[in-house]
């Protein structure tokens, strides 16, 4: 009786998980970020890899979070400012994302939430870390390959002088 229990037990927990985890995602996003600093006319792109989580808890809404850090820097001589230099040491984000399906495969995102950002700034003449939070959004296309895999291609506007392109792959479970 006590091995048709817990038998009973382990099958339940397996379809109670697999039930919890059928709208849940994970993704791995390259962005690329574009970032301007006041009183200069170049653009810095550094570029990071974001790891994101998801959960659809609505067919048109779903919650996310993501994580990144920087994987290169971007170098330029500016007016005022030799061998400037910007990094992105990490990005953290929670959002809420609206779903528009436009046909099986193919959805349009719209995105709105909170980051938090860490970036350097160094040059010749100064240097500067610091972290800031803003409100962020930005829209996308999600299109599925396959029922459980998926591409993305989204523009965040993170503050008024960061935004990013960021593409990437999502696993759905």
């Amino acid at each position: 009786m006590k091995k048709s229990f817990f038998k009973q037990m382990i099958l339940l927990t397996a379809v109670s998980s697999s039930a919890l985890l059928a709208d849940t995602y994970v993704g791995l996003d390259y962005a690329q970020l574009r970032y301007s600093e006041n009183g200069t006319t170049e653009n810095f792109k550094p570029r990071a890899m974001l790891l994101k989580g998801g959960y659809g808890f609505h067919k048109n809404f779903a919650i996310e979070a993501s994580v990144g850090t920087g994987i290169s820097n971007d170098n330029k001589d500016v007016i005022g400012y030799e061998n400037a230099k910007v990094d992105l040491d990490y990005l953290v984000s929670a959002n809420i994302k609206t779903i528009l399906p436009m046909s099986k495969n193919l959805d349009v995102d719209i995105l709105m939430g909170l980051s938090y950002i860490g970036l350097s700034t160094e040059s010749d003449n100064f240097s500067n870390d610091g972290a800031e939070e803003s409100i962020f959004y930005g829209m996308g296309l999600d299109y599925g390959i396959t029922e459980n895999i998926s591409i993305d291609a989204n523009l965040v506007y993170y503050f008024n002088n960061i935004r990013a392109l960021e593409l990437g792959l999502i696993y759905k479970f």
